[in-house]
């Protein structure tokens, strides 16, 4: 049986080996999974030095429970206790363990309790409660991690999880000023980034609605377009926080001035893209272009869960004019072509939102059908005189101008 010390080489040299081997940057996926692979080998390894009980499992969460391990990121583990914990030395034996992780270079976060307890710091931590939902088994018996996973999920309320998540998002959005237009931006935190896809992965796993686009588009949730452009802008900002972290060589999720050059060599800009521009400055352009299609695509992504969660079908409905209607406190289109046959009533929705303060949210299908009436928007709309008028008005209304400009 091999030493820590050779745990710790075979670790090391593992790394090195990825990073070699994906030198691609253009692949996010499989340098993900890899990692988490050469993460699972190296613990399972040590696990099973300490000789633990059989009782005891060894949990990956968080990020790296579903399996994306970014190279700098925190290495996140659950040490499951049976519920009649008895052996004395237990403790010690765990504490050696962490300290053997730490020595080998794995930046651990890491909680050490019973299901039960599991169950009371979810209650009292939605962070918490989305880290577990999100897992794998790395050592331990597959039954009783069965259990886990079953006892978990059960114990989930999608309706409060969903409300604490957005909450947790709108949170995070305000210490970004709600904009992904930073010149340094933080490609996980910040809007439009990674951290806005992965709140929908844990609502859609909270509901069962499965982990990834694909599931969401079988489900009627995505369009095929939506499904491509999300897919694409997803993957271009894995691909560009795993070269950052490379670049950084430390946990950096801010592109910062002193890495844009680098990186844009790293994905072949050479500043020769039109209109004349910097390689750094097309970088960032492919970043802003990826923000900002999450920044459009989420909203609308969420809002059909919510009516999934929420069931508003059976809401009395009630006329506002030919193109609008209220369901219950939602906005919707009474077609599915409105704004195609009368592109007025794009800037007419938003006046509508901004006028009646009983308006909480747009309708899922009226959002879609909003994206999807782009095109619409040209020189002859925006010389049309009516249009011209709907604008003045929704900026000369008392109330609620902030509201409609957010949206």
């Amino acid at each position: 049986m091999r030493s820590v010390a050779d745990i710790r080489q075979s670790y090391s040299a593992g790394r090195a080996a990825l990073r070699e081997r994906y030198s691609n940057p253009k692949t996010a996926t499989p340098v993900l999974r890899a990692l988490t692979r050469l993460c699972d080998a190296t613990l399972r390894e040590l696990w099973r030095l300490h000789d633990f009980p059989a009782k005891l499992l060894l949990i990956a969460v968080g990020g790296y429970g579903r399996r994306e391990q970014y190279p700098f990121s925190d290495t996140d583990l659950l040490i499951l206790l049976p519920d009649d914990t008895t052996n004395a030395g237990l403790h010690e034996k765990l504490e050696l363990f962490v300290s053997e992780l730490w020595d080998i270079g794995l930046d651990i976060g890491h909680s050490v309790r019973t299901l039960a307890d599991c169950l009371i710091e979810a209650d009292k931590d939605i962070t918490v409660q989305t880290s577990l939902l999100e897992n794998h088994l790395i050592e331990g018996d597959k039954t009783r991690f069965a259990t886990f996973r079953a006892t978990v999920h059960r114990h989930l309320d999608p309706k409060e999880f969903f409300e604490a998540k957005l909450i947790e998002q709108q949170a995070r959005h305000s210490k970004f000023r709600n904009a992904p237009y930073k010149l340094e931006p933080n490609i996980k935190e910040a809007p439009g980034g990674l951290r806005d896809l992965q709140t929908i992965g844990w609502i859609t796993t909270a509901l069962g609605l499965g982990k990834n686009w694909r599931a969401l588009s079988a489900l009627g949730l995505l369009t095929h377009e939506e499904h491509v452009q999300l897919r694409r802008a997803e993957r271009i900002l894995r691909c560009y926080r795993i070269q950052l972290h490379w670049r950084a060589n430390r946990h950096e999720d801010r592109i910062l001035f002193d890495y844009q050059h680098q990186l844009a060599e790293d994905f072949g800009f050479t500043g020769n893209e039109p209109p004349s521009r910097s390689a750094s400055e097309a970088l960032m352009a492919e970043y802003y272009l990826a923000a900002r299609i999450v920044m459009q695509l989420a909203p609308l992504l969420l809002q059909s869960l919510k009516s999934r969660i929420f069931s508003p079908t059976g809401l009395r409905k009630q006329a506002i004019n030919e193109h609008f209607r209220l369901r219950g406190n939602l906005l919707e289109i009474t077609a599915p072509d409105v704004f195609e046959r009368t592109p007025s009533a794009i800037l007419e929705m938003f006046l509508l939102y901004e006028h009646r303060q009983e308006i909480t949210d747009i309708a899922p299908e009226t959002l879609r059908a909003l994206w999807n009436a782009r095109p619409q928007i040209d020189e002859n709309f925006r010389n049309d005189p009516r249009n011209r008028q709907l604008f003045i008005d929704i900026m000369r209304e008392p109330r609620g101008v902030t509201r409609v400009l957010r949206m």
